[in-house]
């Protein structure tokens, strides 16, 4: 059998064909949440609710359980955004530069750390600062867990 009959007679197309691997596309609108706790030491959340394909909010709250006047809860609502879809880094480097702005206010808390970012990672979004890169994972819900005296699960 020739090569031309073998791809007429093949369920699909044989020649021209392209694997490609699944498309992550734009970050996915919706709430993504992270928690870590450190029994009678000190709980941590972070929150990113993605609004649209150029706008996200962040939230990051610190209980510290041995010195209450360390614990800090700040809310970015409206935090602009460009998306490379090549790496999946949602630019916030003109936040960054502002002073005044509300991400540099987190920055302040955080010991000036020099690096601060958010990617797209095709299932959540990554949080990036000097010392640590927690995912966020979709939340189905209005609120992350430990965020509020209501509790609930992550999905």
């Amino acid at each position: 059998m020739m090569a031309a009959d073998r791809e007429k007679s093949a369920p699909f197309p044989m020649s021209n064909s392209v694997w490609t691997l699944e498309d992550t596309g734009k970050p996915k609108a919706g709430l993504y949440c992270f928690k870590l706790n450190i029994p009678f030491i000190v709980n941590i959340h972070q929150n990113v609710t993605v609004l649209d394909d150029k706008t996200l909010s962040y939230g990051f709250h610190v209980i510290d359980h041995k010195d209450s006047k360390q614990s800090i809860s700040i809310e970015c609502p409206s935090i602009p955004y460009v998306y490379d879809a090549e790496t999946g880094v949602m630019d916030i480097s003109k936040q960054l530069k502002d002073k005044s702005s509300c991400l540099s206010e987190i920055r302040k808390h955080d010991d000036n750390t020099t690096v601060f970012s958010f990617k797209w990672t095709g299932t959540g979004i990554e949080v990036k600062d000097d010392f640590k890169s927690p995912s966020l994972l979709p939340y189905d819900g209005s609120i992350c867990p430990g965020t509020t005296a209501s509790e609930a699960l992550l999905v």
